[in-house]
């Protein structure tokens, strides 16, 4: 269209001759209207960042997430939000309007979510459900509970548009030829109203996503531009960490503050705890992210009396799954951890002067941990010397530590199963391997490998080591031994 009127513009001197053109009027015409597509082209841009957010904070909402900072963008144009893991959103005010002139007004899509009947979020154009292929579309994906057959979702399937019913769409627009469209897909796009009007341009005051932020009785507070006002909160937290003396088991409770309860984000238990407490901090801790009950004894349901050798994170199912959690210390008293039903737990710290270890017993061999697939590294503290047998072979990375004198022969493998990539040894000199007591004994130069899944592990070793482990009988079964980089 500028080049249009640029033509127009230089073809005027030769219709009149050398009369002299007030061209004036005409250039502020093409200004004018250049600003008007400006304009209208950030308010699609901020539209779809704003959506994108809006995305961010719904899923925040889904798994316990909470925000640890905002701060206000350059010249008031909106806020920066820092979340508790790590994410980082943008928040834009919306924009000055354009008119339009002699037409149509043109229509801003007023793009929401809102939450149905089964507790999900899905997305609202103009306060009506987006409907995709007979569906409505989720805003994120949801866990859901799991199907008789396992699968996850509401209904027991993945979730619509979603990987294993994690991811949601993000609906994207654009303005072309005057119109709004959306495309669920960035590939196919379907029209919606005018975003101009006949003669001129014209938008709504600002994008139509969020109205507001707020900060409120220790909750970030987002309000959003549907005919509802919706309110999304999550809680505002602080860095803190707490340690907790807890004398008698079921009181822990009592003793921390509704503000601790909300703003903690790394706990150190010692003393005495029984499943009352472990309630506590899968339901009241809701900004939890690193648990460490490595001083603690934990007692049973049933008996206040004498500590058990088992320490369940969450020993509720299904019923309440845990989002908050990212890393657990170990009790030192326990033989056995279970760590089913946490969706987010990444990483095990086995503590120093640890008695023999067993993740989830002689079942962890049996059946990998339940709603734990993004546990990612274990590691075992220095202190600890040995490996007991199926202990690891669940963490992708694991690490042991220099004082580490023996490792179970199956340390890193259970049958046909394995998850292990990396081994990190600090040991430098190869620890012995050994079978379990209860199947003999005895000390052996190989390690378990009856599937050949050793060929697909890397072992890091110090550097003054390798050759050493590269001519150790086991050892030297790793895919290959690399210098662990200082």
């Amino acid at each position: 269209m500028k080049t249009t009127f640029l033509i127009i513009a230089l073809a005027l001197p030769l219709v009149f001759g050398c009369e002299k053109f007030d061209d004036s009027h005409l250039w502020d015409s093409i200004n004018d209207l250049n600003n008007r597509v400006e304009r209208l082209e950030d308010l699609c841009d901020r539209m779809n960042a704003n959506i994108s957010s809006l995305q961010v904070i719904v899923q925040a909402l889904q798994t316990n997430d909470a925000i640890k900072s905002v701060t206000s963008l350059p010249n008031g144009e909106g806020y920066t939000i820092i979340f508790v893991s790590g994410k980082l959103i943008n928040i834009y005010n919306g924009t000055n309007g354009v008119d339009g002139k002699d037409g149509i007004n043109g229509v801003t899509p007023v793009i929401s979510v809102k939450k149905d009947s089964d507790g999900v979020y899905y997305w609202t154009v103009d306060g009506e459900w987006l409907i995709v292929d007979g569906h409505k579309v989720k805003a994120v994906g949801t866990d859901g509970k799991d199907g008789s057959n396992g699968q996850d979702g509401v209904d027991g399937k993945p979730g619509i548009d979603g990987t294993n019913g994690m991811d949601g769409v993000t609906p994207q627009f654009k303005i072309e030829d005057g119109y709004w469209y959306i495309s669920y897909d960035n590939q196919s796009w379907e029209q919606l109203g005018k975003a101009s009007g006949d003669n001129g341009l014209n938008g709504i005051d600002g994008e139509s996503v969020f109205k507001g932020v707020c900060i409120e009785n220790g909750y970030v507070c987002f309000i959003l531009n549907d005919s509802e006002s919706t309110i999304i909160k999550l809680p505002f937290v602080k860095e803190e960490a707490l340690t907790i003396n807890v004398e008698k088991c079921g009181t822990l409770k009592h003793l921390l503050t509704d503000e601790q309860k909300r703003s903690v984000l790394s706990l150190k238990i010692i003393g005495h705890i029984n499943e009352d407490d472990i309630k506590v901090l899968n339901t009241q801790m809701i900004a939890l992210m690193t648990l460490d009950v490595s001083e603690a004894f934990i007692y049973p349901s049933y008996s206040n009396k004498q500590p058990t050798y088992k320490f369940e994170i969450n020993p509720y199912g299904t019923s309440l799954i845990n989002r908050t959690l990212r890393t657990v210390v170990t009790p030192k008293s326990c033989t056995t951890v279970w760590f089913d039903y946490c969706a987010n737990l990444q990483k095990i710290i086995v503590p120093s002067d640890s008695t023999t270890v067993g993740f989830n017993g002689s079942n962890f061999a049996d059946a990998s941990p339940k709603m734990c697939d993004n546990l990612d590294t274990l590691v075992f503290s220095e202190g600890v010397t040995y490996i007991p047998e199926k202990s690891a072979y669940f963490f992708p990375l694991v690490q042991l530590p220099q004082s580490t004198k023996t490792v179970c022969y199956d340390a890193f493998t259970s049958g046909s199963k394995s998850r292990v990539f990396k081994v990190q040894c600090n040991a430098l000199t190869p620890p012995r391997l050994h079978i379990a007591p209860q199947y003999g004994g005895i000390y052996v130069d190989h390690f378990y490998d009856a599937y050949d899944q050793m060929k697909n592990i890397t072992l890091y070793v110090p550097q003054e080591s390798l050759e050493l482990y590269k001519s150790t009988s086991g050892w030297n079964q790793f895919k290959e031994i690399i210098p662990i980089e200082k």
